[in-house]
């Protein structure tokens, strides 16, 4: 996963990079899916930004449908920034 995220040139980024974006959510939630109950914390030190505030108000104003839409939207975009 650090090696997708940290885009090192490894077997794995080479082969996760090819794929099409969908199979790169699919990766992802393969990956979050064998990880089970196992939660990573959030640092004690970590303060959102203004910016991060306000996308998520923007998002809560969205229905469901829209907020799936643009979430999975985001998604695609950082999965296939990775690689």
């Amino acid at each position: 996963m650090q090696d997708i995220v940290n885009c090192q040139d490894t077997d794995y980024s080479r082969a996760y990079g090819p794929l099409k974006e969908n199979n790169q959510l699919l990766v992802w939630y393969v990956w979050a899916e064998a990880m089970g109950d196992i939660v990573v914390g959030i640092p004690d030190n970590y303060e959102s930004t203004e910016a991060m505030n306000d996308l998520l108000a923007r998002i809560e104003e969205i229905d469901f449908e829209g907020q799936i839409s643009v979430l999975r939207t985001i998604l695609r975009t950082i999965a296939g920034e990775m690689g």
